[in-house]
């Protein structure tokens, strides 16, 4: 991570913490991360290891609920929390997406490194509506909306197939 922040910058370093919900450590929620899909426990808290990423210079945490990855359940928002307010670089919350209510979760004051959120299926099978979604409107002055909504839409209707990230970062 030190390295390629020192060589590209660390606007350029997005460090993916894939986590599942384990037993309470006695200080509260404990998050466990994992390695190679999930299948192999790696011995590090997700809030730590987000932290010690941070440290090392990278620029953002792309954050997975293994728990709700694919269960159309919502976000693992008590996890998202716990990391947005464990570093000051920007969180993007993935795993679960069933709606824009989802999406309207992380926009409570909690989630303010929330940057966005992966979408996944949710667009293809027609659970999120592109355009309800880009008129969201952030609690923080300086985040407007999912500015990149539209051009995703845009993108799939042209027949891509990727999953999205609905990044609140402001257009350049």
């Amino acid at each position: 991570i030190t390295t390629l922040a020192r060589r590209y910058g660390s606007q350029a370093v997005i460090v993916a913490i894939d986590a599942k919900r384990a037993p309470a450590n006695g200080d509260g929620p404990h998050f466990a991360v994992y390695a190679r899909s999930g299948t192999s426990a790696a011995a590090r808290d997700a809030v730590e290891w987000a932290r010690e990423a941070e440290s090392r210079g990278a620029g953002e945490i792309l954050l997975t609920s293994i728990d709700r990855d694919g269960t159309k359940v919502g976000f693992d928002c008590e996890m998202t929390a716990a990391v947005s307010h464990a570093v000051s670089i920007p969180v993007i919350a993935s795993g679960g997406l069933a709606s824009l209510d989802d999406v309207r979760a992380l926009l409570h004051p909690d989630y303010a490194r929330l940057e966005g959120a992966i979408t996944g299926r949710a667009l293809y099978d027609g659970r999120l509506d592109p355009a309800a979604a880009g008129t969201l409107e952030f609690s923080t002055p300086d985040r407007e909306r999912f500015p990149c909504l539209r051009l995703a839409y845009e993108a799939l209707e042209a027949g891509g197939s990727m999953a999205v990230v609905l990044h609140a970062a402001t257009e350049t």
